[in-house]
């Protein structure tokens, strides 16, 4: 485990998933996730910590409320696991905003004395380190065979970000004015117990820190303002820039959590994280070379102790266990979205319902015996499935899954006999809902820089607009001879602006898009004197509206 920096602290809700720890040996292995073990009781806002030895899955712990867990920590012998469990915010002069986190452990007890917050250990579990809380107080050092205990050397003040297996601390120089502050230009201090303090780097901006599990080398992150990871031999001086890239506003090369660094120093793993598809590997009297590549990007990647076994975890869920040597590559886990949030689409059978966070062909959505067909798995960062038509309003949790995995995706699937009708469109960079529509002839999409003709018709799409006049069945396209049109009244009006008088449109044509399935088209007529501009659109079913902006242009 690591100390974070109190930038992290408010940004762990993005960083802190899918994170991965490993032993010595890298036979046993704990993943943070979303996921859960099939024969596991349904939460809704399930979160968990699964250990995998010689790829057999066990639940380590669990909760209900969500992404709470995290910095997850295995011993070199797998005998201990901790984590961090984040609490409540605090008040005083930072109001509610600064979460807390309880450091839990399995195989070993704590004393009180060290505290519960944001605790390190060593990789043999022999020294736990307390960093203090916020900086508001000096790190303490105990070591857990003798009991004895130690505190921050009183020159210079020191904001710690590791330990190593014998009591060796790395962190920053740091002044002391009700709270810790780093010294610039920053300068990297390893402090052992009985021992003056050493400084070994200096750099104008320091990120992050590791220190080997031997106290015999360290790693550093620097921003000057390119970034760079520098390795440092303690003993000696020496020092080698591993990696350089220029600043690309991301947080650091790896979550702190995952080891970097081998017991001995001498192997090394990182990602960059602005070109997160390739996982690099560097070893002594070599170049860094590439390990392991993914077009999807990697979340998330750990070495074991003895540097001879990498794990690494794609944005599309397939877990990969490297033997670095050999170059052999395995997946242990096929592509499983590692989350899947709502997108804008329907909650009404026979529409589209679509999700947002990752695709990958072959996965299963199912509400207990009822399958939702995919209808959409081509883009990479969203899916497309179809609510059944005989599928009613129910609480049941929609599963997702894929064979051969032990692990799925459980959460709360919504659906509504209700007409609640959804247009089909998307953000832009303002903030604003743009409708998705095609120009007359079907041959571009309307944009700000293809609008709409005044006097044209286009065809837009919609979601949620319920029952048809004839049946289509469950992952069938919709007919066009003759078309099937929903019972549900749609009335369209347009608006120059918000507030302002509107304008009825004809809709020529409304059906279950002919050759689509899930969404619903809607043609609609501008009147051939509306005026230029970024007009608004909305559509009506019963009092239930929807709304979207649409480029005009006049002639």
């Amino acid at each position: 485990m690591a100390r974070k920096c109190l930038l992290l602290l408010f940004l762990c809700a993005p960083l802190c998933h899918a994170q991965l720890a490993t032993t010595n040996d890298g036979r046993q292995l704990l993943l943070t996730t979303y996921w859960r073990l099939t024969d596991e009781p349904f939460e809704s806002q399930h979160y968990g910590i699964y250990r995998a030895t010689d790829s057999h899955w066990t639940p380590v712990i669990h909760t209900d409320q969500g992404p709470v867990l995290s910095r997850p920590f295995l011993s070199g012998d797998g005998s201990v696991i901790a984590w961090d469990r984040s609490l409540p915010g605090f008040g005083g002069i930072f109001g509610n905003s600064i979460p807390r986190t309880l450091t839990q452990f399995q195989g070993l007890t704590a004393p009180a004395s060290i505290g519960t917050y944001n605790l390190t250990l060593s990789r043999n579990a022999r020294f736990v380190l307390s960093p203090g809380y916020l900086g508001l107080v000096d790190f303490i050092l105990l070591d857990l065979s003798t009991g004895r205990q130690y505190t921050t050397p009183e020159a210079p003040t020191l904001r710690t970000f590791g330990v190593a297996n014998d009591g060796s601390v790395i962190g920053l120089a740091a002044t002391r004015n009700g709270i810790t502050n780093s010294v610039v230009p920053n300068r990297v201090i390893v402090w052992r117990p009985d021992t003056e303090p050493r400084e070994i780097f200096r750099s104008d901006s320091v990120w992050n820190l590791w220190i080997s599990a031997d106290g015999a080398r360290a790693l550093i992150e620097t921003r000057t303002p390119a970034r760079e990871l520098w390795w440092v031999d303690i003993a000696s001086g020496n020092r080698q820039r591993l990696a350089q890239l220029a600043p690309d506003s991301k947080i650091n090369f790896l979550d702190q959590i995952n080891h970097q660094i081998s017991n001995d120093g001498s192997r090394v793993l990182y990602v960059w994280p602005s070109q997160n598809t390739m996982v690099w590997y560097w070893q002594t009297g070599a170049n860094p070379r590439p390990l392991a590549q993914a077009d999807e990007g990697f979340l998330s990647a750990v070495l074991s102790g003895d540097g001879r076994i990498a794990w690494a975890l794609t944005a599309t869920g397939r877990l990969l266990r490297i033997t670095i040597d050999t170059g052999t590559t395995d997946e242990v886990l096929p592509a499983l979205p590692p989350r899947l949030d709502w997108g804008y689409a329907g909650t009404a059978p026979g529409s589209a319902m679509i999700f947002r966070g990752g695709s990958s062909p072959g996965l299963r959505f199912t509400v207990g015996d009822l399958t939702f067909p995919v209808i959409d798995e081509t883009s990479t960062d969203s899916i497309a499935i179809e609510i059944p038509w005989e599928a009613n309003p129910q609480t049941a949790p929609m599963i997702v899954h894929r064979d051969g995995d032990p692990f799925e995706l459980a959460f709360d699937a919504f659906v509504e006999r209700g007409i609640r009708p959804v247009i089909a469109g998307q953000t832009d960079e303002r903030g604003n809902y743009q409708l998705k529509a095609a120009q007359q002839d079907f041959s571009a999409l309307v944009t700000a820089a293809n609008p709409a003709p005044a006097g044209s018709t286009i065809h837009t799409w919609f979601y949620n607009l319920g029952p048809l006049d004839r049946p289509v069945a469950t992952g069938a396209p919709g007919p066009d001879d003759p078309p099937a049109k929903p019972l549900a009244p749609l009335g369209c009006f347009i608006l120059t602006a918000p507030g302002t008088p509107g304008r009825g449109l004809e809709i020529p044509f409304l059906a279950y898009a002919p050759g689509l399935i899930g969404v619903y088209q809607a043609d609609l007529i501008i009147p051939a004197d509306w005026p230029a501009g970024n007009a608004l659109l909305i559509c009506d079913v019963k009092g239930a509206a929807t709304s979207a902006w649409l480029p005009v242009s006049h002639p």
